[in-house]
């Protein structure tokens, strides 16, 4: 192995290995006879590393911290125009608990890129441990790109996963085409910080919004289910009159029964409900089923349908008409 000059920004011991991280970002072993090699992905455990991330507070009117937490890191990329190329670039992250906004700083000035004159859209092309990911979209309204609140929760949720990231971020204009390019070596510690920003309420909240987003999924994988068995399950006609036809289907989800009846009205009449008694027997033990069903807005030359949820499939299935109502 060639024997090279590299600055060395960190060093500890990994598996029993010296390693050493490069001012690139890079994981070398260090070797006993003073060679050293790249280390493979999956040598990579406990590396010691700093985090980049750091907590900061908002200001009132007066100046004074207030308990709105946001994560902070300044890092230095590169940034082209059609007035130069590959000149140097400051960025800046500010990320709340809902947003992530970015501060491009061009040649490292003072003044970050305004879009108070006219407001500058960006796409931000994004690499995660190699890996390309949905691009993101992002506006500047004042001095800063907010990326919109899908983009702002997905790159959150990468950022709580560390690792490298490379990120090109575009102007969209159609006389404009600024391009920022910037990376992030080592993304670990971003959690923490999290953390800090997180009020309990906050937490809480995130929480129960999980659990409905979780619930909310379940019913309509339930509900998707539900409809193909009906899709897939055989009509049987109980009920035959000359102004009404009653079909009905019995599925079976999980263990329990439900029981889907259609009317379809042959009449140029319009009704605002048509009454039933719905007679039948329980298949396990032939005891009866008794219930008074009816038939919502039921428009003349076309169908309506209800559901019960009979718990237990049923037999011997008779609807008797017991009235109507029109609009």
């Amino acid at each position: 192995m060639k024997r090279y000059l590299f600055i060395i920004l960190l060093v500890g011991i990994s598996h029993g290995q010296t390693i050493a991280v490069t001012s690139e970002g890079k994981i070398v072993n260090l070797n006993d006879d003073g060679t050293w090699s790249y280390q493979k992905d999956k040598e990579r455990g406990d590396i010691p590393s700093e985090s980049i991330w750091t907590t900061e507070y908002f200001v009132d009117d007066f100046g004074d911290p207030t308990n709105d937490g946001y994560i902070n890191t300044f890092l230095e990329g590169k940034f082209s125009n059609s007035a130069t190329t590959n000149s140097s670039l400051g960025v800046k992250f500010i990320i709340t608990n809902e947003k992530v906004s970015i501060k491009l700083y061009e040649y490292n000035r003072n003044h970050a890129v305004s879009g108070q004159i006219a407001t500058k859209s960006y796409d931000i092309a994004l690499k995660h441990n190699g890996t390309r990911v949905k691009s993101f979209y992002g506006n500047n309204y004042s001095d800063r790109v907010t990326l919109e609140d899908k983009d702002s929760k997905r790159l959150i949720s990468l950022f709580k996963k560390g690792g490298n990231f490379n990120f090109k971020i575009e102007e969209v204009g159609r006389y404009t085409s600024s391009i920022y390019k910037f990376e992030i070596p080592n993304a670990s510690g971003f959690n923490e910080e999290w953390d800090k920003i997180i009020s309990e309420e906050e937490r809480e909240r995130i929480e129960r919004k999980k659990r409905e987003d979780e619930r909310a999924k379940r019913q309509k994988k339930e509900e998707n289910q539900k409809q193909e068995l009906i899709k897939n399950t055989k009509p049987i006609e109980v009920f035959n009159s000359k102004k009404f036809v009653i079909v009905v289907k019995q599925i079976n989800i999980n263990g329990k029964s439900t029981f889907y009846a259609e009317l379809e009205n042959l009449t140029n009449r319009n009704y605002k409900s048509v009454w039933f008694t719905l007679n039948a027997k329980y298949t396990s033990d032939n005891s009866l089923y008794t219930e008074r069903v009816s038939f919502k807005k039921v428009n003349s030359k076309s169908k309506s349908s209800f559901e019960l949820h009979t718990g237990q499939e049923l037999k011997d299935i008779n609807f008797k008409f017991l009235k109507n109502k029109y609009f």
